[in-house]
């Protein structure tokens, strides 16, 4: 069963996320964090702001090419929207490549372990396709940068879910 267009994984939500993290000018960001106040901050050059009524987090601020972030950040967003927890302590992401690969699963396998990390609130998710996302948010989270996907790797993948 597909996600609903309400749901945090569907398609449109994911492309969103690409918008927001690839195309965006300063003056956008000053407005959607009321020009970088301390009330809208919630980490080291991290803020959160309102965008059509979607609260966001906007991407590190330099003026250099920081793709190989902004994968990362992605795939950690993508780990929470699947899980539904916050990745506060690096957490979330030990134990999504935990199940992926089949550590802690006594007989059941990578699923069962994908069922634990799942946000109950998807339970109409396809399993199939939340194993596919945490496999491409594992590969956005690689320490290496080299070795994470392009964004147009990751359309290619969301637009074959679709």
């Amino acid at each position: 069963m597909r996600a609903s267009t309400t749901s945090c994984l569907s398609p449109d939500f994911l492309v969103g996320i690409k918008y927001c993290l690839l195309n965006y000018h300063i003056e956008e960001i000053e407005k959607a964090t009321n020009l970088f106040s301390d009330l809208n901050k919630i980490g080291d050059f991290v803020y959160k702001g309102l965008i059509k009524d979607i609260e966001v987090m906007v991407k590190r601020l330099r003026f250099e090419d920081t793709s190989e972030v902004d994968i990362f950040a992605f795939g950690v967003v993508l780990l929470e929207l699947i899980s539904g927890r916050e990745n506060l302590d690096g957490k979330l992401m030990k134990d999504c490549v935990g199940f992926l690969l089949g550590e802690g699963s006594e007989g059941g396998g990578c699923f069962e372990g994908l069922r634990n990390f799942v946000d109950p609130n998807l339970k109409e998710y396809s399993l199939p396709e939340a194993l596919c996302l945490c496999f491409l948010a594992k590969d956005c989270v690689k320490d290496d940068p080299l070795l994470r996907p392009t964004m147009d790797d990751i359309m290619k993948v969301l637009a074959k879910m679709v």
